[in-house]
């Protein structure tokens, strides 16, 4: 084995595929401190994904630098509000291992990436734009 591959999280193929949201601004209306109405078909998009083998973790920046007692009131906050308004999810990640390994990253202020010559070169084109 390489010397490598035991500091990463380890990957099993028996695992679920994996997709991780953000909250605000993606799953909710960005009405941060307070919560928004849920995002037009978002409930409809995670249950087909739900149904399609997909463990859907929540990702968030509510949960970063606050307190353990904080984290966990807020956490359950969000975690309500998913419940209430009946939209599936896994589990809430609360970033204290780094962010969760995923096949796809769904986020409202996330560019994408896709590895060719001139990605980069969009990328600062659209922020300084």
């Amino acid at each position: 084995m390489v010397w490598y591959k035991n500091i990463f999280a380890h990957h099993d193929e028996q695992e679920k595929k994996r997709i991780v949201v953000d909250f605000d601004g993606t799953i909710a209306h960005d009405k941060y401190p307070n919560v928004g109405d849920p995002m037009p078909g978002v409930k409809r998009a995670l249950e087909a994904l739900k149904d399609a083998g997909y463990e859907i973790i929540i990702f968030t920046c509510r949960l970063t630098d606050r307190k353990p007692t904080e984290k966990e009131a807020e956490k359950e906050r969000i975690e309500k509000w998913m419940k209430d308004h009946g939209i599936p999810f896994s589990y809430i990640d609360d970033g204290t291992n780094g962010k969760p390994r995923s096949e796809y990253t769904i986020d409202n202020k996330a560019l994408n990436y896709g590895g060719h010559t001139n990605d980069w070169e969009k990328i600062v084109q659209h922020i300084l734009n």
